[in-house]
């Protein structure tokens, strides 16, 4: 299982991947709500974790190549 911090307080990166969309859906809740009580201003979210874990999981779709097959168990 791979994990992810220091000591023990190592997470599973299952866990730690849940976390960062349980954040994205919050920061996202909040860029709403100031976006419709400020006048004014008009916040935007690019989604970061989505781009980056699909570049991670799903290199080929973005042009690149696995050189060589590297596993952490």
């Amino acid at each position: 299982m791979q994990t992810c911090g220091q000591g023990s307080k190592q997470l599973p990166m299952c866990q730690l991947n849940k976390l960062a969309i349980e954040y994205e859906a919050s920061l996202k809740q909040m860029v709403e709500e100031f976006n419709a009580t400020i006048p004014d201003l008009h916040l935007v979210l690019a989604h970061g974790y989505d781009i980056e874990y699909d570049m991670i999981t799903n290199p080929q779709s973005f042009g690149m190549c696995i050189l060589m097959d590297y596993h952490v168990d």
